[in-house]
């Protein structure tokens, strides 16, 4: 049997061979210059190998062309992506500076208010102490009287 399936082997090998050089059979190429005629074969395996070499040539353009308009589609949606990112933070740059315009506005409110504070807690105590020297010129008044109203009865 292994006889037999080597034998068949051989035949396809051999159906595939006529099958290859039919389709690249021998080429001659004839060159004449200058009165003189040369020319060189191309064999089957030279042709096969240009072949191949034409085909992975082919190939390797084919990708490198669309790996090139995928990588200009990803640098243009980073590209994109950079521009929304510098759009928000110019945003973002805008609204810290309208927190800080509140912020100053609000802390020179705090400082006036403070300062009003301090100025009414100042009259406070002036007022206190004006109504402590009325109360005892009252009082010392009132002292007044009652010893001139006993002086008036006496007499």
């Amino acid at each position: 049997m292994s006889a037999q399936f080597g034998a068949e082997e051989l035949s396809w090998f051999g159906g595939l061979r006529e099958r290859v050089g039919s389709v690249f059979p021998e080429r001659q190429v004839h060159l004449r210059t200058n009165g003189r005629i040369s020319y060189f074969r191309i064999g089957t395996s030279a042709q096969i190998f240009t072949l191949a070499l034409a085909i992975a040539a082919g190939w390797w353009v084919g990708y490198a062309s669309l790996s090139y308009v995928k990588h200009e589609r990803i640098v243009a949606v980073k590209e994109s992506q950079i521009t929304n990112a510098r759009l928000a933070y110019h945003s973002l740059l805008g609204e810290v500076a309208e927190y800080q315009n509140k912020f100053t506005s609000i802390t020179n409110d705090l400082e006036r208010n403070h300062a009003m504070m301090l100025g009414l807690v100042e009259r406070n105590a002036k007022l206190r102490t004006s109504l402590r020297s009325i109360s005892s010129e009252l009082h010392d008044t009132k002292n007044d009287r009652a010893h001139i109203v006993s002086a008036r009865e006496a007499l």
